[in-house]
């Protein structure tokens, strides 16, 4: 029966290694980037349409009060109004949706990037712990900067 000498070093460094390289949590964060993008880009879209609307919506109000001192009524701008504000609505609502989207989205990202910076510091205790050569934090850390753990 042969025994093998366990080397601590090099079972930590395997253990750590083995979560760095798992692509999981990195694929993740990846996609939230994607969607958060997507989300602004969506809600920057609708934004615009909504302020013309807007714009829309006094001119035509300044038009139907100045005719209505004047003893006209045009019930064709009236509709037209309630037109826009029921497109307007719709409008809103999407750019809530957006918003709530983003939020919940960037909030998710900094909870993966704030996790992954208190595990690789977890990390590197340990390795420091076993391996006193081990580069100091800030150093270390460059190392990683890019990768989600």
């Amino acid at each position: 029966m042969s025994k093998t000498k366990h080397d601590p070093i090099k079972a930590l460094m395997k253990a750590f290694h083995d979560e760095v390289n798992d692509p999981e949590l990195q694929e993740n964060y990846n996609r939230f980037t994607k969607d958060l993008q997507r989300y602004k880009d969506k809600h920057n879209e609708i934004v615009p349409i909504v302020n013309e609307n807007l714009g829309k919506i006094r001119t035509l109000k300044e038009a139907v009060l100045s005719q209505a001192l004047s003893g006209v009524l045009a019930p064709q701008a009236v509709e037209k109004i309630t037109e826009i504000e029921r497109e307007n609505e719709d409008l809103i609502k999407n750019i809530e949706f957006y918003q709530d989207k983003i939020k919940e989205t960037a909030d998710l990202i900094e909870k993966y990037e704030d996790w992954s910076d208190r595990k690789l510091f977890i990390w590197w205790q340990a390795i420091r712990a076993v391996d006193p050569g081990t580069a100091p934090w800030m150093e270390w850390k460059k190392t990683f900067e890019e990768k989600i753990i």
